[in-house]
């Protein structure tokens, strides 16, 4: 006859089953988990309704970007589907390239995201009034993103729109891949040499093992502050 230690014990423990499910489906439909499912376990094409739960957009946001020439549809089966790369797009509206290489991990983001639309962090000096502003811009420009932006989001945005005011035939020239990598997800496919380190900066082949910066670039763009003055050596060269 059970004792009333063990039908305790057995509430607990359908309480804790109970939750653990209850986490486990939470997990599931987290804005992590939609991402991992877009990027990692990706389709060539995606009925409306997936493309709808996959990147939290409504139906009257979809038509709108349909009537905008935003995305393509097409069919398949007898019914409507989007190609995963307008699936793409339509997430990179709700998250930004850095929530999207963050829900990905140090791993998968290898292998589903192309080189050079990899996130990668970078130290930059700027003036106070400047960080403040990008810290403002964060907070008041959020629109439709899932998450709060930060001073690297806001940063990113206006790169992007700066790249896609130059020229993008030159670009070209000067960062092989640039072209492709401002038209993500749409792009034509690159083979990138995934056990060669290269330089984030300029491209290069890293000259130090391990190392993704080269040797020249880390002087120029990665600066520390207990190097001579602000670590800057040229201040000290002489005519």
């Amino acid at each position: 006859m059970p004792t009333r230690r063990d039908s305790s014990s057995s509430r607990k423990t359908r309480k804790s089953a109970t939750a653990s499910a209850h986490d486990t489906a939470h997990d599931r439909h987290s804005d992590r988990a939609l991402i991992r499912e877009l990027f990692v376990e990706r389709l060539p094409l995606y009925s409306f309704a997936d493309a709808l739960r996959l990147t939290r957009t409504t139906q009257a946001e979809v038509d709108a970007a349909i009537a905008a020439g935003g995305i393509a549809t097409g069919t398949f089966g007898g019914q409507l589907v989007i190609p995963w790369d307008d699936v793409a797009k339509l997430a990179l509206d709700r998250w930004t390239p850095r929530m999207i290489n963050g829900a990905l991990g140090s791993t998968d983001r290898l292998s589903v995201i192309p080189l050079l639309n990899r996130v990668q962090q970078v130290e930059v000096f700027l003036p106070v009034y400047q960080i403040r502003l990008l810290h403002y811009l964060a907070e008041i420009d959020r629109g439709q993103y899932r998450a709060r932006l930060s001073a690297s989001d806001v940063l990113e945005r206006h790169l992007l729109d700066l790249a896609s005011a130059v020229n993008a035939d030159e670009l070209e020239l000067a960062v092989p891949g640039f072209r492709a990598a401002l038209h993500y997800p749409y792009f034509i496919p690159r083979e990138d040499d995934w056990f060669t380190a290269f330089c984030w900066y300029c491209g290069r082949v890293s000259d130090v093992p391990g190392r993704q910066v080269c040797t020249d670039c880390h002087g120029r763009h990665e600066p520390r502050p207990h190097l001579g003055e602000d670590g800057i050596p040229e201040l000290d060269q002489e005519e």
